[in-house]
């Protein structure tokens, strides 16, 4: 790891005027950029987008550990609305990228999407997201550059992109043709993943071939489409979930290399097998 040299400055508190006046936000003070937020730089093979949002509190910052509860940290973490509406594209997705909660988190209990969806409704960034029209060409973007081997372990940053740009409202933005570049990436950063880190291959393979699966989807390449319909397995995992027994009578859904099985080497066969055919 790099050694990270950042400057302390006094924190940044960002206030909407509500009284009409045409300056609709005030700066109060200088933020922190904190080791948190330039760790996740690393990885990106982009620069910073112009305008991103410097966040006032992190957890590497004494003021975090002041407050007591998740609510109060998520509350100390919104981007304040009328900053949000103002920034680029690409400068809302940095804010969901550099998230002090860490962008990855959703991750941990291998319910991607579900932990992914209910993470998103915490997070005014992630509401901004889905409106605009050009999100997903941002995380396009954003995903054929990002460093697939990043460190899995502290910020799983390239698997949590992936997880999030294989959700329909952002490949539904797409041409077939950044869908096509979005298959070749994939498999090829699959191909790096199993070389270079055996510690997290598989790990990292069921989101590379949920990015795919959904994918192929979106694309409606027939094939796969038709078999999805004739195995229940593949089509939970594409949709987004497994079934696994809980406590001998709930069901809930998981992406545990123990129950996907070779479904991700049968996503992966579809996506060979589509983009030889074009």
């Amino acid at each position: 790891m790099k050694n990270v040299v950042f400057f302390l400055i006094p924190m940044l508190f960002v206030s909407c005027n509500k009284d009409g006046n045409k300056t609709p936000c005030e700066s109060k003070s200088a933020l922190t950029l904190c080791v948190y937020s330039q760790r996740t730089w690393e990885c990106m093979n982009m620069p910073r987008p112009a305008g991103s949002y410097n966040y006032p509190i992190c957890p590497e910052m004494e003021e975090w550990k002041d407050l007591k509860t998740s609510d109060e940290r998520l509350e100390a973490c919104q981007v304040p609305p009328c900053v949000l509406e103002k920034m680029s594209t690409q400068a809302v997705v940095q804010a969901i990228w550099e998230w002090p909660s860490g962008f990855g988190e959703f991750l941990h209990r291998d319910l991607y999407l579900a932990d992914l969806e209910s993470r998103e409704k915490l997070h005014n960034a992630y509401i901004e997201l889905q409106k605009r029209k050009d999100a997903g060409t941002a995380l396009f973007e954003r995903l054929i550059l990002v460093d697939p081997l990043a460190p899995q372990t502290v910020f799983p940053l390239s698997q949590a992109l992936e997880v999030l740009t294989s959700k329909t409202i952002y490949l539904s933005q797409l041409s077939n043709n950044q869908k096509r570049v979005i298959i070749e990436v994939a498999l090829k950063n699959d191909d790096l993943r199993q070389e270079y880190s055996p510690p997290f291959s598989k790990s990292y393979r069921s989101t590379t071939s949920l990015l795919m699966g959904r994918t192929l989807v979106s694309i409606g390449y027939a094939p796969f489409v038709q078999a999805i319909k004739e195995n229940e397995e593949l089509k939970y995992f594409v949709e987004g979930w497994r079934p696994h027994p809980y406590n001998g009578t709930i069901t809930t859904y998981t992406y545990s290399d123990y129950y996907y099985g070779n479904i991700p080497q049968q996503i992966t066969l579809f996506a060979r097998q589509f983009l030889h055919k074009q």
